[in-house]
C-alpha cells in the first residue's frame, strides 16, 4: 500500500442533513470507540440534532464517529472489508414528521432573479440564475428544487 492509494474518509457536510446528538457514549471517548480491538459493553444512545434530511452517513458530534445506514453497513460486509465494526445504538426522543416542499407566498414577489420572501430566512434563485452559475463552475454551491426540498413539520401548539 502507498500513500496516493489511501483516502480520508469523512462526511460530506451535506446542508439539511441529519445531526444526531450523543446522549449517552457509555463514558467512552469516541478515541476510545474508534479504537481496533476496543470491546463496547454499554448502550450507546444517540438523539436528535438538527437536520431534516436522512443519508447513508449521520454524524453525531464526535470527530470520526458516525452512524452508518444498514445499506451501507451490507455493502461493507459484503466486500468483506477489513479494519471496522458496528455496535448497536438506541434512538431517544420523538420521531419527527417530515413535509415536503417549501413554499411561499408567490403573490409576493416582485419579480426578481434572486430573493429571500418575506419571513423567511432561505435565499431563492430563479431556473435562469442556477444555470448560469452551474455552467460558470462557481464551488461551494448548492441548488434544491424548493418543490423536493424535505423539511420537519413544525409542531403546532394549542393553548388553553
Amino acid at each position: 500500500m502507498v500513500y496516493n492509494e489511501i483516502y480520508s474518509l469523512s462526511d460530506k457536510s451535506i446542508r439539511g442533513a441529519i445531526n444526531a446528538l450523543a446522549m449517552d457514549i457509555g463514558g467512552y471517548s469516541n478515541y476510545d470507540l474508534l479504537r481496533e480491538g476496543f470491546e463496547i459493553d454499554k448502550e450507546l444512545r444517540f438523539g436528535y440534532n438538527y437536520g431534516t434530511k436522512v443519508y447513508d452517513v449521520i454524524t453525531t458530534g464526535f470527530a470520526g464517529l458516525y452512524l452508518f445506514s444498514k445499506r451501507l453497513i451490507t455493502i461493507l460486509d459484503e466486500n468483506k472489508f477489513s479494519g471496522w465494526k458496528t455496535h448497536p445504538f438506541f434512538p431517544e426522543g420523538k420521531p419527527v414528521e417530515m413535509t415536503k416542499g417549501l413554499f411561499f407566498d408567490m403573490q409576493s414577489l416582485d419579480g426578481s432573479d434572486i430573493f429571500t420572501p418575506e419571513n423567511s430566512m432561505f435565499t431563492f434563485v430563479t431556473e435562469r440564475v442556477k444555470e448560469v452559475l452551474i455552467r460558470e463552475m462557481f464551488t461551494n454551491l448548492q441548488f434544491e428544487r424548493i418543490t423536493d426540498i424535505e423539511m420537519i413539520k413544525p409542531a403546532t401548539i394549542s393553548l388553553k
